[in-house]
């Protein structure tokens, strides 16, 4: 039995609680939270970035999405996993399972839960958390690095100037900026504070004409008219706020639509950092499959720390993400947590390579490629050219796809799903994220859940897969942004931004259509333009 699990319910029964709820998140409601601080993985054992858990007397239960499915179970076999079916929240999940418990108190962490969620929640019995597990890192403890205006396009206070009618609309005299890559943007700056992230831990009082960082407590006028964003601000930010003497105005955070349209000179420089990600993944790949003409043994091990080592060569400022290194059945896990350090790779096997990267502007980069494993003689099987030839379609349906404005996240994916559910498949995870100072940036999101419109110069994944377990996984991940399509006005079209070559011997040029094979070509020729 897991001691920590153990430690954990003598701690709520000692606190007269009947339940407890942990988070993966953390006081900045951050997705990506280093292992050493998140107390859900010291609780579990899950590293994932995603999992939230529900602890009583009697049940343990671990609520994951579809990319986990594999994962959470491995690394927390004392819980009861639970995968939550594509489209369902695991807020939503954990809620449900809460109303079937009656009236017993829970203890929650109000900085790890957002203003709108506590709400949905002040039906049941709550009560504090007592403080358990690895200790908060300290604030204000981070160095930055200045971005320049040459890639950002727009000063501080010129995106300040920007969100003007926002403040008099509101009549605010202030807003609270809590996401900590809102923060980024507005100042401009950038840090390795945390790993996997280009941010820094701060709040910030966003005026009219300043931006004012916060490193401890809020320290504000009484009755100062303050915004904030209750889907972005924990509970405990809101109490602080109040009992600082603010009045407190709910409104939706200008920032994090703005951030989202990238203007020209942040996407000149996204371009070139996408171009040089797309040479260290192509490097890579051509080096796994030459280890096999060479008949060396490599393990999945060998191709992360191989990958690492090419992004650090080509002069990156950190990875966007933990690298997924998944050779053969290991592709089947959508994220698949660990490498293997012992079990060679197999030629034959597909291998599944997803990774990103930070450059001197801090925003981030995101591809995936799947490859056949051995040196260029080496045969694919019916089989796998099938199902990658499926993923391909779907990629090539996104990446090229024309649709009128106003057009939403759901409507795209359905567009990219549509060859792979045609070959009787689907895939528990979205179509495609925001990509901007984080990796997963929202807005846009292409997924089943998704209802805002994609707009002009936002930056987003396309990234359909086929993942059977005991076999392995297929997925294609490309960066792409949409423009106005100048020949049909009132339409937009999706372009590529990454250009890394395809496994050619897992295309299957048959199952193409005479559409899909010119793109393929424009696709290809694209690749040595951008390097």
């Amino acid at each position: 039995m897991n001691q920590r699990l153990t430690t954990f319910r003598q701690l709520l029964q000692r606190s007269q609680l009947q339940g407890g709820l942990v988070r993966s998140t953390d006081c900045y409601l951050n997705e990506y939270v280093p292992t050493e601080q998140s107390r859900r993985a010291y609780l579990t054992g899950f590293t994932g970035s995603l999992g939230d858990v529900l602890v009583s007397a009697d049940k343990a239960i671990l609520f994951v999405d579809g990319r986990y499915a594999i994962q959470a179970k491995a690394e927390a076999p004392d819980f009861e996993v639970r995968v939550l079916p594509l489209g369902q929240s695991i807020e939503s999940a954990w809620i449900t399972e809460l109303e079937t418990w009656g009236k017993v108190k829970i203890g929650i962490e109000t900085d790890r839960i957002s203003v709108n969620l506590f709400e949905k929640l002040k039906n049941f019995d709550l009560a504090e958390l007592p403080s358990f597990g690895p200790p908060p890192a300290p604030v204000g403890q981070h160095k930055t690095w200045e971005v320049p205006e040459s890639i950002t396009g727009e000063s501080t206070v010129s995106r300040l100037k920007r969100a003007a009618s926002f403040f008099q609309a509101n009549k605010l005299d202030a807003f609270l900026v809590v996401p900590l890559d809102e923060i980024a943007w507005l100042t401009n700056q950038r840090s390795s504070e945390f790993p996997y992230q280009a941010v820094f831990s701060a709040r910030a009082l966003a005026y009219p004409e300043r931006l004012e960082l916060l490193t401890g407590p809020i320290f504000i006028k009484k009755n100062t008219r303050v915004g904030l964003d209750p889907a972005l601000t924990p509970e405990a930010v809101r109490r602080e706020l109040e009992q600082a003497g603010a009045e407190i105005v709910f409104v939706k955070s200008p920032f994090q639509h703005m951030k989202s349209i990238k203007n020209p000179s942040e996407l000149n420089h996204m371009r070139s950092a996408i171009a040089r990600a797309d040479r260290v993944v192509a490097s890579v790949q051509a080096w796994v499959c030459a280890q096999f003409d060479q008949k060396k043994n490599i393990t999945e091990s060998s191709v992360d720390e191989k990958i690492r080592d090419e992004y650090e060569k080509s002069g990156v400022t950190g990875l966007s993400f933990k690298p997924i290194c998944g050779g053969g059945k290991n592709g089947a896990q959508i994220h698949h947590g660990t490498p293997e350090t012992k079990e060679p790779l197999k030629a034959g096997d597909l291998f599944l390579l997803d990774s990103g990267a930070y450059y001197e502007g801090g925003y981030a980069t995101d591809l995936t490629r799947t490859f056949l494993m051995g040196g260029p003689n080496q045969k694919a099987t019916d089989f796998q050219k099938q199902i990658f030839t499926a993923v391909l379609k779907g990629s090539i349906a996104g990446m090229s796809a024309r649709f009128p404005k106003g057009t939403t996240g759901v409507q795209l994916d359905a567009i990219v799903r549509d060859p792979i559910w045609r070959l009787g498949y689907n895939y528990n995870h979205g179509t495609g994220h925001g990509v901007g100072i984080n990796v997963h940036e929202d807005p846009p999101r292409v997924s089943t859940a998704s209802t805002s419109p994609i707009e002009v110069s936002q930056v987003f994944s396309i990234e359909p897969g086929i993942y059977i377990e005991g076999f392995g996984g297929v997925r294609i991940e490309n960066l792409c942004t949409a423009v106005e399509d100048v020949e049909f006005p009132g339409f937009l079209k999706v372009v590529p931004l990454s250009f890394c070559p395809l496994d050619a011997r897992l295309i299957d040029e048959r199952l193409l259509t005479d559409l899909e094979k010119a793109f393929l070509k424009y696709y290809e020729k694209s690749f040595p333009v951008l390097l």
